[in-house]
Order: structure tokens, then C-alpha cells, then sequence
């Protein structure tokens, strides 16, 4: 393995790792399965990704932490034991302060906000099937006003005065 491959190899071992393997992964560890020096992986990684291997290994354990809180099932704290964090307490200030929010937080707003968006592409499918062209005399029975899109802007104005 070259020493330009080193990085690619990297991020494809711990990308692949499950969650469990994750939690405990160290530059050591990663080198022995890798079979490199772990100061030459710790070094070419670096120099051609321009961040160290524990920030790498740390920012995909937050990736994952974010994913799994998307769902409802998984506890904070399972969370945190899943990924390896000493303490739950850890886990928390970790989060915060990388998205800059508690992961309960992060968690409500991610269920709240893809409730709206199920709430919304609801309302743009039922918007596309009115077709109001089809509706006798123009008009909205919802609201019983007449369709103004398709009249000229000046008879709008005549009607105003």
C-alpha cells in the first residue's frame, strides 16, 4: 500500500466498521488492521486530509450519534454506549458542542421537522389533484372565490375601482 492510498483506506475501514467496533477504535487499532506504523498513518493522514485520525474517527461518531437519534427507539443513553462514550454526560457536551444543540433537542426538532415535511408534500399531492380549470365557472368551492390567475391584470383593476 502506498502512502497516498493510506487516507482512502482509512476512511473505508471506518466507514465500514459497525457501531460496536466504532466505540472502541484507536489510531492503534486502526494501524494494526491496517498493518501500517501508526505514526506513518497518523502522518499521511494528516498531511493529505488536513485533519488528525482521532478528529476523523471522532466526527463520524457524531454522524452516527446524529442518525441514530433520527429514530424514536434508541435512548440517548444507548446511544452513547453504543458509540463507545464513557458516560452519558460525556456523550451530551461531546454533541453539543459539536452541532451546538443537546442530542434530545436535536432529536425533537429532526421528528418535528420531517412531520412537516409528511405534512407538507400531503398538502402539494391534494394541491396538484384540484385542478381548478375543470371546476364549473372558475371558481374555488373551498372558499367560493373566483380564480383570478387567468384573467388579465387590467380587468383585475377595473373590478377594484
Amino acid at each position: 500500500m502506498t502512502d497516498k492510498e493510506i487516507p482512502d483506506q482509512v476512511i473505508q475501514v471506518v466507514l465500514t466498521l459497525p457501531d460496536r467496533e466504532l466505540a472502541g477504535l484507536s489510531v492503534t487499532k486502526l494501524a494494526r488492521i491496517l498493518k501500517v506504523d501508526r505514526f506513518k498513518l497518523s502522518r499521511q493522514f494528516k498531511r493529505q486530509k488536513d485533519m488528525t485520525l482521532e478528529c476523523f474517527i471522532f466526527k463520524e461518531k457524531m454522524t452516527r450519534a446524529a442518525f441514530l437519534l433520527m429514530g424514536r427507539s434508541i435512548a440517548v443513553k444507548e446511544v452513547a454506549r453504543r458509540l463507545g462514550f464513557c458516560t452519558c454526560d460525556y456523550f451530551i457536551r461531546k454533541f453539543r458542542e459539536y452541532y451546538g444543540i443537546v442530542p434530545g433537542q436535536f432529536r425533537e426538532f429532526r421528528i418535528r421537522r420531517s412531520g412537516e415535511k409528511e405534512r407538507r408534500s400531503g398538502l402539494k399531492d391534494r394541491r396538484k389533484k384540484l385542478d381548478r380549470s375543470k371546476i364549473p365557472g372558475g371558481r374555488d368551492r373551498r372558499k367560493g372565490v373566483k380564480d383570478r390567475r387567468k384573467e388579465p391584470k387590467d380587468r383585475r383593476k377595473q373590478e377594484q375601482a
